[in-house]
C-alpha cells in the first residue's frame, strides 16, 4: 500500500496557505540573510523597474548624491559646487557652462561667442589672440601681419606703428620728407663695406664678426649698428638682419642696391661693387696665390638668393685649423659672385663685409 503524500500546504511556513502555489509568482529576496532581504518588483516581463519612494519605500536617486545615474548624469561629486569639475546639475564642467573653473579658465560668459570681452577660450580677450573684439578691435591676426599693427589696428603708412611685414623701415607717425622717415615709410640708406683690415677664421662666432663691423664703424665715425654678412648654422644674413625697402650705399654714398631684394635675388645684379671700407678706401687683399689676379675674397659662407648657411663654417668661426671650407665672396663682383665666389680654407685671412640695420 502506498503512503499518503503529505499536503502541499504543511511544506509552507506561513500564515496563509493556498493550494496552489505558484513559485515564479513569489518574490525574489536580495542575500541569504532573510531579515535584509528587499523585494525588487519587476515587470511583466522580469525586469527590473524604476524605483522610488512609493516603490520601494527609499529615498530616490538624485544629482548630489555621489551617485553617476547614466545617461542623465555625466558626473556627480556629491556637492554643491559649480566651480568644480562636475556642475550642480551633474554635467560635466566647460567652457561656456557659466561658470569660472580655475586655473584653466579666466572668465565664463555662458557662450561661445569670440568677438566678446570673453571668447570661446574662456581666457579674457586681447590683441593678439586671433579674434577680432567687437567695439575695440578692428583687425587681430595673432601678431604682425601685412594687414594688421602689433596693437591690433589697420596697417597704414603714417600711423606711428613700425611694420616690418608691411614694407616699413620706419614709421614716425608723419608724411613728411626728409626727416628721416619718409612719406613712404622708408629710412635714409643703409651702408655697406668691407673692412679695412682682414681677419682669421677665429673670430668668436657670429656675434665675433659683427663686433668686428661695429669696431670698424665706429672707428670710421658711421652712424648705426652694424653686422657681418656671415653665415653658419645659427645664422645667415636673411635671418639676422635687417631688410631695408631702402636703399644700400657705400660710405661715399654710391648706391650699391635699390633695397634688400636688389642684393639677395639671383638675376638681379649691384649696381655697384660693394668695394670701399669703412674709411673709404680700397680693401685689401688676401695673401695668397690668385694669379694672374688679386685675392679680392671677402669672409661670407653665404648663398645668394636663397641665403642656405654652408656647413663650412670653420667650426662656427672659432678655428684656423678645421678641414672644413666656407664659401667666400668678392668684392669686386656685381653678380652672384659678390655673395659667393668660391670656397676657401680656413687659415685663410679675410676681410669682412659689413652692412648697416
Amino acid at each position: 500500500m502506498t503512503p499518503p503524500r503529505p499536503h502541499p500546504c504543511a511544506l509552507v511556513l506561513a500564515a496563509a496557505c493556498t493550494t496552489h502555489v505558484d513559485v515564479d509568482t513569489l518574490p525574489a529576496t536580495v542575500g541569504d540573510d532573510a531579515s535584509a532581504s528587499t523585494m525588487v518588483p519587476t515587470d511583466t516581463g522580469g525586469d527590473p523597474v524604476a524605483t522610488d519612494e512609493s516603490t520601494t519605500g527609499g529615498p530616490a536617486a538624485v544629482c548630489g548624491d555621489g551617485v553617476v545615474q547614466a545617461p542623465a548624469e555625466q558626473c556627480d561629486d556629491a556637492n554643491q559646487n559649480n566651480y568644480d569639475e562636475c556642475l550642480n546639475s551633474c554635467q560635466q564642467a566647460g567652457c561656456g557652462d557659466g561658470f569660472v573653473q580655475l586655473p584653466h579658465e579666466h572668465c565664463d560668459d555662458g557662450n561661445q561667442d569670440d568677438s566678446d570681452a570673453c571668447p570661446g577660450s574662456c581666457l579674457p580677450a586681447n590683441c593678439g589672440d586671433g579674434h577680432v573684439q567687437a567695439g575695440a578691435e578692428t583687425c587681430d591676426d595673432s601678431g604682425e601681419t601685412p594687414t594688421c599693427d602689433l596693437d591690433c589696428t589697420p596697417a597704414s603708412c603714417g600711423d606711428g606703428v613700425l611694420n616690418l611685414t608691411a614694407g616699413e623701415d620706419c614709421d614716425d607717425g608723419n608724411a613728411v620728407e626728409d626727416d628721416g622717415c619718409d612719406s613712404a615709410c622708408v629710412g635714409p640708406p643703409k651702408i655697406a663695406f668691407v673692412t679695412g683690415e682682414v681677419h682669421p677664421a677665429d673670430m668668436g662666432g657670429l656675434a665675433g664678426a659683427d663686433a668686428i663691423c661695429q669696431a670698424a664703424a665706429v672707428s670710421a665715425g658711421l652712424p648705426g649698428t652694424y653686422m657681418a654678412w656671415l653665415s653658419d648654422e645659427t645664422g645667415s644674413p636673411t635671418s639676422r638682419m635687417f631688410r631695408s625697402n631702402g636703399p644700400y650705399v657705400l660710405p661715399d654714398g654710391t648706391r650699391v642696391a635699390d633695397n634688400w631684394a636688389g642684393l639677395v635675388t639671383l638675376g638681379v645684379v649691384l649696381k655697384h661693387p660693394i668695394d670701399m671700407t669703412e674709411a673709404m678706401g680700397v680693401p685689401p687683399t688676401a695673401d695668397l696665390d690668385c694669379f694672374p689676379t688679386a685675392c679680392t675674397f671677402t669672409w661670407s659662407n653665404t648663398d645668394r638668393g636663397l641665403q642656405i648657411p654652408r656647413l663650412g663654417t670653420c667650426d662656427g668661426w672659432t678655428s684656423t685649423v678645421s678641414l672644413s671650407e666656407p664659401l667666400l665672396g668678392n668684392w669686386t663682383k656685381i653678380n652672384e659672385f659678390w655673395s659667393g665666389f668660391a670656397t676657401g680654407g680656413c687659415s685663410f685671412e679675410l676681410p669682412l663685409y659689413c652692412f648697416q640695420q
